[in-house]
C-alpha cells in the first residue's frame, strides 16, 4: 500500500462512533459529565481498543470514586496500548492509589508499559517502599532512563529526563536536562515551561521569571509561556504585569477555558470586575459547560448587583453540573 492515511477505525455501528466523538468533545470542553461518558466507553468492550485507550488517556481530570474502576479494567486489558493509557491517567492521582494500581505493571511483559509504570511511580518517596518493591521500581526506572538516553539528541527526551530527575529530587541533573532541551531546540516550549516550574517548586521565583522571559522572546506566540509568566508575576504580587501576561495568554490560546478564567479572576482581583465579566461572558460562549467560568459569572454579577444575570448563570450552572 502507498503512503497516506492509516486504516480506518471500524466501529460496531454509527452510534458507537457518535458516542466516542461526543465524549471526547465534552472532555476537551471541560464538561463535568465527560468523566462518566469516557468511563462508559472504556467499560464497553464492544468499543475498539484504540478508542478505549484514547478515552482512558482523557480520563485523568475526571478520576474519582465513580470512575476509578475503569483504570483497573484498562490495566488488565490484553491491549498494551490500553494498559499504558490507564497508567498515564494516574499521573495526578494520590500516591497511595498510584502505588496500588501501578506497581503490578512493573512486571508487565511489554517494556513500554513497564517504563510507563516506572515514570508514574518516580515521585514515590524511596523510604515508603519495601526493599523488594524498591528493587522492582529501580529496574524499570533504569529501563526508562536508558530509553530516554537513546534519544538524547531530542528535546522531548531531555524534558522527560528532567521530569524524572526532578521527581526523584535530583535537582542539578534535572536543571541540566531542561537546559539541554532548550539548547537542542530553542523553540521547544515545554523545555522552558518545565524548567520554570522546576525553579518555582524550589521557591526560586526570580529564576522562574528569567526563564519565562527568555522563552517569551523566542516564542512570542505561545499562550502557555505567557500563562506561566503571568502566574509567576502574580506570585510576585506584580499585578499589572501579571494581568497583561494573562491577557496575552487568553488571546494567544482562545481554546483554553482555563486561561480565560484565570485572566478574568486576575482582573476582578484588581478591581476591574466589569472587564472580568466581559471576558467571562466571551469565554462562556465558547465553553458553555465550564463550571469554573459559570461559578465566576454568578459571583461577579452578584458583586456588581446584577441579580437577574447572576440567577440566570446560576440556573445554567445547576443544569451543567446535573449533566442536563
Amino acid at each position: 500500500m502507498g503512503g497516506g492515511a492509516g486504516p480506518e477505525m471500524v466501529w460496531p455501528g454509527a452510534g458507537g462512533h457518535q458516542r466516542y466523538a461526543e465524549a471526547l468533545a465534552a472532555a476537551r470542553k471541560g464538561d463535568p459529565a465527560a468523566g462518566e461518558a469516557l468511563a462508559d466507553l472504556v467499560r464497553d468492550t464492544a468499543t475498539p481498543d484504540i478508542a478505549r485507550a484514547t478515552a482512558l488517556a482523557e480520563l485523568a481530570p475526571y478520576l474519582g470514586p465513580g470512575t476509578i474502576d475503569v483504570i483497573a479494567q484498562g490495566l488488565s486489558a490484553n491491549d498494551p496500548g490500553m494498559r499504558a493509557a490507564a497508567l498515564r491517567s494516574l499521573e495526578s492521582a494520590p500516591v497511595a492509589i498510584r502505588v496500588r494500581l501501578a506497581f503490578p505493571a512493573l512486571d508487565d511483559p511489554v517494556r513500554g508499559v513497564r517504563i510507563e509504570a516506572a515514570r508514574i511511580l518516580a515521585s514515590v518517596p524511596t523510604g515508603d517502599l519495601p526493599a523488594e518493591q524498591q528493587a522492582r521500581l529501580d529496574g524499570s526506572m533504569n529501563e526508562y532512563i536508558e530509553e530516554q538516553q537513546a534519544m538524547a539528541e531530542r528535546p522531548e527526551a531531555q524534558v522527560n529526563l528532567g521530569n524524572l530527575r526532578a521527581a526523584r529530587g535530583e535537582a542539578a541533573q534535572a536543571a541540566a536536562a531542561y537546559r539541554t532541551a532548550t539548547e537542542l531546540d530553542p523553540a521547544f516550549a515545554p523545555a522552558y515551561v518545565n524548567l520554570a516550574d522546576f525553579h518555582r517548586s524550589r521557591g526560586e521565583e526570580a529564576k522562574t521569571e528569567k526563564v519565562l522571559r527568555q522563552a517569551a522572546s523566542v516564542l512570542p506566540g505561545s499562550g502557555d509561556i505567557q500563562y506561566a509568566l503571568g502566574l509567576s508575576l502574580v506570585r510576585q504580587k506584580r499585578t499589572g504585569e501579571a494581568i497583561e501576561a494573562l491577557r496575552q495568554a487568553a488571546r494567544l490560546s482562545p481554546d483554553s477555558a482555563r486561561y480565560a478564567y484565570v485572566y478574568a479572576v486576575a482582573l476582578n482581583s484588581s478591581g476591574d470586575t466589569q472587564q472580568a465579566v466581559l471576558v467571562l461572558q466571551g469565554a462562556h460562549n465558547r465553553f458553555p459547560n465550564d463550571v469554573d467560568i459559570l461559578e465566576a459569572l454568578v459571583a461577579f454579577h452578584r458583586d456588581l448587583g446584577n441579580q437577574s444575570a447572576a440567577r440566570s448563570y446560576a440556573d445554567k450552572l445547576r443544569s451543567s453540573t446535573q449533566g442536563d
